[in-house]
């Protein structure tokens, strides 16, 4: 599975979990899960390149769901969650 396909599906669950997901150029490296008060939002980079993104995403699912265990998810995203989804 590509990192695009990976970002796109770890984008989807942070969305299906109430994370609002903003999208920006951010000059690269850049981004990451913000809590403001109550609302989380995570700000994509455009910028980085495909394997940053999805890893990043990986660490806001680290973040956002405590029992990942108890979600269906694809092998290889379980996979990748589990290799990139912590701060490292």
């Amino acid at each position: 599975m590509d990192y695009i396909t990976i970002t796109q599906q770890l984008l989807a669950l942070l969305a299906e979990r109430g994370v609002e997901v903003r999208k920006e150029p951010m000059g690269g490296g850049q981004g990451g899960l913000c809590c403001f008060k109550d609302k989380r939002v995570f700000f994509l980079d455009q910028d980085s390149d495909s394997l940053e993104m999805a890893a990043s995403c990986a660490r806001a699912i680290g973040k956002t769901i405590e029992d990942i265990e108890g979600i269906y998810l694809k092998p290889a995203i379980r996979e990748f969650i589990d290799k990139y989804g912590t701060e490292g």
